[in-house]
């Protein structure tokens, strides 16, 4: 750091804040790849991207970092670049801020990617479908029935305890027997 010896004091702030800051950010996104934070980070950034009392999570710890790692290395790349300090420092906040939301951007994103979309037939339980297929009375055959779980169609078969349900009647899924589907009829109830 000899260097820093005949260095103007901005300067040498940006670069006693860039050193320990690097260590720190470098440290938190090994964590984030390792995927042992990322719950940590989302919960951090979602109200960041949301709005949701974004006041309270943009001043997390890890924002601090990303903000404090911006700010110090664009002010040490264009110190040299640009002669006013007031105009080097707004540059340089102005990163910081973008850095930040820049990061909460990207862990957002890599956050969809972690949401489990995989259809499990229990999700289909209390949701309302329609009767694809007649469905036999007394549980003495299977039909089909067309649900919608979690924003997708599903055809699945179907039985009933009750009296046979034509092709077209709205259903309400009850349970769940034999990994088949048990259905009662809306027809006559309001919805």
């Amino acid at each position: 750091m000899q260097f820093l010896h005949n260095s103007s004091l901005l300067l040498k702030s940006f670069w006693f804040i860039a050193v320990p800051i690097s260590l720190m950010f470098l440290v938190q996104t090994l964590v984030f790849l390792t995927g042992l934070d990322v719950m940590d980070q989302s919960e951090n950034y979602n109200s960041i991207l949301n709005e949701e009392d974004s006041a309270f999570h943009f001043f997390s710890l890890k924002s601090l970092i990303h903000f404090l790692f911006s700010f110090s290395w664009t002010g040490i790349f264009l110190y040299s670049f640009i002669e006013e300090p007031l105009s080097l420092f707004i540059l340089s906040v102005t990163s910081g801020i973008l850095f930040v939301f820049l990061c909460a951007y990207i862990i957002k994103k890599v956050q969809l990617l972690r949401i489990d979309n995989s259809f499990k037939i229990q999700h289909a339980v209390n949701q309302n479908a329609e009767v694809y297929l007649t469905i036999p009375e007394n549980k003495n055959g299977k039909g089909k029935i067309k649900v919608a779980v979690k924003g997708f169609i599903h055809e699945l078969e179907a039985i009933t305890e009750n009296n046979q349900i034509e092709s077209g009647t709205l259903v309400k899924v009850e349970k769940i027997a034999d990994n088949t589907l048990v259905v009662k009829s809306l027809k006559g109830q309001n919805l």
